[in-house]
């Protein structure tokens, strides 16, 4: 009987210890949505300590990795398949300089004589924090993990967000053919306005 009951406190014990606390785990920084069917609904959401709101046309999906705090799927332009939009964080004083973002994102956007692409970059108002926009068109190249590289995918856009917060830069980026992009421009910029 005794051991009965030590085997229930400690598994009680275990189970305690299991629960989510605040700031217990990156978990506690992403999306709190309901499933239903194939994805997720969405509301706002919290990005670090942050409010954010994503549209209501984009699907949410499981962050596929540990850096990701929120993963969307987008509504592809007609005959496009879906964009992708994705909030990065990888820490507080980690992720590296904008400038060095933007050089990387450039070598992973080629022109049709395969050089890097330069970006058109934008400094948008009506941000709560300091933002830095660039977008790239042309061949993309994602580095997945391990420096990995992904297929090499023609007439893409991908554009980018560095939001510098208190917490840490968050990274925001939309990908995808350069019609499905270009469809989503104005909602992918509301999202990012939306952090607050």
């Amino acid at each position: 009987m005794m051991l009965r009951w030590c085997i229930a406190m400690m598994c009680l014990g275990l189970m305690a210890g299991c629960g989510e606390k605040p700031g217990s785990s990156r978990a506690e920084q992403n999306s709190k949505t309901e499933e239903s069917g194939g994805g997720t609904s969405i509301g706002p959401l919290r990005l670090l300590d942050y409010a954010a709101t994503p549209p209501a046309s984009w699907t949410a999906e499981a962050p596929s990795n540990n850096m990701r705090l929120a993963q969307f799927l987008t509504p592809g332009a007609e005959g496009s398949d879906p964009g992708e939009a994705i909030v990065f964080f990888f820490g507080s004083g980690q992720g590296g300089s904008v400038e060095a973002n933007l050089q990387r994102w450039s070598s992973q956007v080629k022109d049709a004589a395969g050089s890097p692409v330069q970006p058109k970059i934008d400094k948008p108002k009506g941000t709560k924090f300091p933002t830095t926009v660039a977008e790239y068109n042309g061949t993309y190249t994602r580095t997945g993990g391990m420096g990995v590289p992904s297929t090499p995918k023609d007439n893409q856009t991908m554009i980018a967000a560095i939001m510098e917060t208190p917490k840490g830069s968050l990274f925001l980026q939309l990908t995808g053919s350069a019609e499905t992009v270009d469809a989503q421009r104005e909602a992918f910029m509301e999202f990012v306005k939306s952090v607050n």
